[in-house]
C-alpha cells in the first residue's frame, strides 16, 4: 500500500515537473483608449479576438464596453495577437422601429485591420481612427 502511494506521488511530481500545466503563458492585465480624429468613442465596446488556435475560446475572445471617455481594461489576457474589433451599442439604444444611423464604426468589425499583440512588455494599446466619412 505504502509502495503504491509513492508510485502515484512520484508520477505526479513528474508530470508537474515535465510541464503539463498551460502552455498559453501568463497572463495579463490590457488597457488603452479609442478615439475617432481625437476625440473619444462612447458607446460601444471593444473586442479583442485571438487568431491562436491553441487558446481555448473562453481565453481568445474578450469583449467589453468602452467606458464614456473612451478606455477599456481586460483583466486576464493571455500573450497573442488578437484582432481588435468595434462594435457601436447605439442601435441598442435606439427606440424600437427606428433605423439606427449607419455606425462610423463598421469597418471594425469581423474585417477589422486593428491589431494588438499583447506581451509582458506591450499590454497597452491605444488607437485613434480616422475620422468617420
Amino acid at each position: 500500500m505504502l509502495r503504491q502511494l509513492f508510485g502515484v506521488l512520484f508520477i505526479l511530481s513528474a508530470l508537474s515537473a515535465s510541464g503539463c500545466g498551460n502552455s498559453y503563458g501568463t497572463p495579463t492585465a490590457v488597457s488603452g483608449k479609442i478615439t475617432q480624429a481625437g476625440q473619444p468613442v462612447a458607446k460601444a465596446r471593444i473586442i479583442f479576438r485571438s487568431s491562436d488556435v491553441k487558446l481555448p475560446g473562453e481565453f481568445g475572445t474578450l469583449i467589453t464596453e468602452l467606458k464614456p471617455d473612451g478606455t477599456y481594461a481586460f483583466e486576464k489576457v493571455y500573450p497573442s495577437e488578437y484582432v481588435v474589433m468595434l462594435e457601436s451599442t447605439e442601435a441598442m439604444d435606439a427606440t424600437k422601429g427606428a433605423v439606427p444611423p449607419p455606425s462610423p464604426l463598421a469597418s471594425y468589425g469581423a474585417t477589422s485591420s486593428l491589431r494588438a499583440k499583447v506581451a509582458a512588455d506591450k499590454k497597452v494599446f491605444d488607437f485613434d481612427l480616422p475620422p468617420a466619412k
